[in-house]
């Protein structure tokens, strides 16, 4: 009796449909930087910013002399542009035996070059949060020398070509955000680094907490620093939130001098009252306090808070309750009046400031940021580069073609102090 097995080699087979995307493409945080976008030609873009007031004001008396002659102060950011490049191949043969609707799901070319494209965006969009140097931060130190809570950036396998692949034996340093500057005399080695902790070598600085640490530096109750790796190799890598925020070097000016002091950012722990060294439950006084920093700071406020998709429920948690005996998790239809169970929010936010969720937000922190001030600074928009007018190049003494996807730009906050972040914030697991 014929079966399937036997009756396989003239059994046609049927593909329904096109491919169906299984990966997370989600670029929320990149989408944000691309609201504002600014082109320019040359070697890098010039930003010129007002930083310092006249200070030659003052009460004088009748016969009083008057105020000696101030000026303003000015600094100017230097922005040059990353390459970014994702490269692509195909054999001639697969090329062939892919076109035409019927020969396939999706032609071969189409495919890798449209998605090569989209997977560009999600590089990018992980580069938005620790691309550069400062990879992470961790507050106050903990009671065994070498281990801290950490929030950034961690090395996976799936990451491995997104830049230096941070591991055992990277060189880092620590640098007091609230001062610009770093602590302790140099380097220190990577042991292990997890998304809840960064634990170092024997040689760490192990000084108890106290009035001085980490080589003299004062350290202060809910102290956070920001951890800035090593490798020269990072310099090629867009700056992002973390450098833009609290990188000593600004686009060329040094955040430790007092004159700059200005752009240094916003941090705050979220066990703000006693700077404790694990990771602490979320707080509606936390987030007004970072909020009224940033207000004091800068005269203005976030528009959006950017969060880890993990951090949902706890904020969640805080909301459910009762007013005037009504559960807040019950809806009411407005024409009907009738009632409906519904224990989950389809969006969040604190004072009409939506919380926006990102893939590749670092879990344990919240970023508060007003995204006028953020910027894309665009060379030259993404593209497939075209080599004497030819986007596909046949490989030598091969039947196959190769090409490449090109992203010229860097990313850029005109205001630092007008974002912060919020860290050390608990989540599921922690």
């Amino acid at each position: 009796m014929q079966n399937l097995g036997g009756a396989d080699a003239i059994l046609r087979e049927f593909y329904v449909g096109g491919v169906i995307e299984q990966i997370n493409l989600e670029t929320m945080a990149l989408q944000m930087f691309e609201q504002e976008s600014v082109e320019w030609s040359g070697k890098k873009a010039i930003v010129p910013l007002h930083t310092l007031a006249n200070d030659g004001i003052g009460f004088r008396g009748e016969m009083d002399p008057l105020p000696t002659a101030g000026q303003q102060g000015y600094i100017r950011l230097e922005i040059a542009a990353k390459s970014l490049i994702g490269r692509f191949g195909f054999s001639g043969a697969s090329l062939a035996f892919s076109e035409g609707e019927k020969a396939s799901a999706e032609g071969v070319m189409t495919g890798e070059m449209k998605r090569l494209a989209e997977q560009v965006r999600v590089f990018l969009d992980k580069a938005v949060f620790t691309g550069g140097r400062v990879i992470g931060l961790v507050w106050q130190k903990q009671a065994a020398a070498t281990v801290w809570q950490y929030s950034g950036r961690v090395s996976t396998a799936v990451d491995a070509n997104y830049g230096v692949n941070v591991g055992v034996g990277h060189e880092v340093r620590f640098l007091n955000i609230r001062t610009g500057q770093y602590v302790g005399a140099g380097s220190t080695q990577v042991n292990a680094i997890t998304k809840t902790t960064l634990t170092l070598n024997a040689a760490a600085p192990s000084t108890a907490v106290g009035a001085a640490d980490l080589g003299g530096n004062l350290i202060v109750a809910g102290d956070v620093f920001a951890i800035v790796h090593q490798d020269s190799s990072l310099t090629t890598e867009v700056s992002g939130i973390l450098g833009n925020l609290f990188d000593q070097d600004y686009f060329g000016n040094d955040r430790s001098l007092a004159a700059n002091a200005i752009t240094r950012s916003n941090v705050l722990a979220a066990d703000f009252t006693a700077g404790a060294p694990v990771y602490q439950d979320l707080s509606l006084d936390a987030i007004q306090i970072m909020l009224d920093n940033i207000l004091l700071a800068s005269n203005s406020q976030p528009d959006g808070m950017l969060i880890n998709p993990v951090h949902r429920q706890s904020y969640s948690t805080l909301l459910l309750g009762t007013a005037a005996g009504v559960p807040t998790a019950m809806r009411v239809d407005a024409k009907t009046g009738a009632g409906k169970g519904d224990g989950g929010f389809t969006s969040l936010g604190y004072a009409d400031i939506p919380f926006r969720t990102a893939q590749h937000s670092p879990a344990g922190s919240i970023f508060f940021l007003n995204r006028k001030n953020w910027s894309t600074f665009e060379h030259k928009k993404g593209q497939f580069a075209a080599e004497d007018g030819k986007v596909l190049n046949k490989v030598t003494n091969y039947n196959a073609y190769e090409g490449f996807y090109v992203h010229y730009l860097n990313l850029v906050t005109k205001k630092p102090n007008a974002s912060g972040v919020l860290t050390g914030v608990s989540f599921y697991g922690v």
